[in-house]
């Protein structure tokens, strides 16, 4: 895993990865082959209609220092041709990826009079409530509930008949309490009659088994379609999340949950998330997490995070953005207050199926106050959970908001779609009578 995600920057990434058009691809290993002398590994995907392209060695000093003398070279193209929009220049201490990026686009502006091609980073997507990497907001680990959660009231037992759900996020625990509700691949699934991964579990490898039994909770008749995404780490590249969801095109799916997202250091959508939803949009509603920075700030490692960052693909236009709120529908600190929210929904301490056995919930390296009780490196004891617990964070108020959403949705295209005007519509009607629940978020 790159450098940049060890250093827990707010904009991590691979490395030595770029991601390209499939129509560019050939123009742009050219330009590599000959200027930079290195035959770059290419993964197409005609689905995305994107390319992967890993250009190795480029983080060693010979052939960084190669790029960053190409990127230097360009300020004289720059000034031959000052009419020309030019991207702008990175820092020198930017990562070689940047300076490569950058030295192509001023090539390809300055061969083709201001034409560029289609070009991105391959960015690391965690989970938004799991890791410290991405949710700064300090809602912390699940705890264990204290009895089930009860059911919702007014929630049929029918709702979400014929309606197909995917949930792309970690391993799914093998929960009595969702047997028979889901298909997942046999290699997505753990827990009792499986060898690995035994207990004690890191906390975030319940994050599926919850959001799940949030959506069927909501939606008990509705099929869910759960694929593994994020690895033991709750991590995943921008291009295997993009992968995943280009899946769904013709899985008969109505709705789509993910619960996880990235940060980019200039406020820009990663071009392959921006490509997965821009395929999917027209036929399948999109639900995604808005993050869990809502009262964060710079920091050593994030010192460009602000509680106004978006986070993708949730702040895409396309996309259903989900904040939470408390039991009173007033919203949660750590929630973001930004224009791109679509909805509100419960996102404190909220109840749901969760890993039964020892589970891991404090590491020194991601608590100070942890540190303090245990030697630095050490883990704390291990905590029982009985297969329900307690969490908060946006990625759980959005599962909330995908199972209603499968509760009102016609089977077949479209009706998800059909599913979120009837929500609108429903919660326009609530607002009129003072009910308090699922809050669209007024423009700021």
């Amino acid at each position: 895993m790159s450098a940049a995600f060890h250093d827990r920057r707010i904009d991590g990434f691979e490395t030595e990865e770029l991601v390209a058009a499939l129509p560019h691809l050939s123009m742009i290993r050219h330009k590599l082959r000959a200027d930079l002398r290195v035959a770059p590994e290419v993964t197409e995907s005609s689905a995305l209609g994107l390319a992967r392209v890993k250009i190795k060695g480029l983080e060693t000093a010979e052939v960084a220092a190669r790029v960053r003398r190409l990127s230097a070279n360009q300020s004289e193209v720059r000034k031959r041709r000052p009419w020309l929009a030019f991207p702008d220049q990175p820092a020198a201490d930017a990562s070689p990826l940047d300076h490569l990026m950058y030295y192509l686009r001023c090539r390809f502006v300055d061969e083709w009079d201001g034409w560029m091609p289609v070009l991105g980073k391959n960015r690391f997507t965690p989970n938004v409530t799991s890791l410290p990497h991405i949710s700064g907001g300090g809602v912390g680990p699940p705890k264990p509930a204290e009895g089930r959660p009860e059911p919702p009231a007014g929630v049929s037992p029918s709702a979400g008949t014929g309606v197909r759900v995917a949930v792309l996020d970690t391993m799914l625990y093998q929960h009595p309490d969702l047997a028979g509700g889901y298909l997942a691949e046999k290699e997505c699934l753990f827990g009792p009659g499986q060898p690995e991964p035994g207990p004690p579990w890191p906390y975030w490898l319940g994050h599926a088994t919850f959001v799940s039994g949030l959506i069927r909770r909501y939606a008990p008749a509705a099929a869910l379609d759960v694929r593994r995404v994020l690895d033991d780490q709750a991590t995943a590249t921008a291009w295997d999340v993009a992968c995943r969801m280009v899946e769904l095109r013709d899985a008969g799916v109505q709705v789509i949950n993910l619960s996880l997202g990235c940060h980019t250091a200039d406020g820009a959508p990663p071009l392959v998330l921006s490509r997965a939803v821009e395929l999917l949009a027209p036929d399948v509603v999109i639900v995604a997490a808005a993050g869990n920075h809502g009262n964060s700030g710079p920091t050593e490692h994030w010192p460009h995070l602000t509680p106004k960052t978006p986070l993708f693909p949730a702040a895409l236009p396309s996309v259903v953005a989900v904040g939470a709120h408390d039991r009173f529908a007033v919203p949660t600190k750590f929630s973001p207050k930004v224009p791109w929210l679509t909805f509100t929904a419960p996102g404190v301490d909220v109840v749901s199926t969760y890993l039964e056995g020892e589970v891991q919930v404090k590491f020194p390296e991601h608590d100070h106050e942890t540190e303090a009780a245990h030697h630095p490196g050490e883990p704390a004891p291990p905590e029982p959970f009985d297969g329900f617990a307690s969490w908060s964070g946006t990625s759980l108020s959005s599962a909330i908001v995908t199972g209603i959403l499968a509760s009102l949705a016609d089977p077949g295209c479209r009706g998800g779609w059909v599913a979120l005007r009837r929500l609108e519509e429903q919660i326009r009607r609530e607002t009129k009578r003072g009910t308090k629940g699922i809050v669209r978020v007024p423009k700021l």
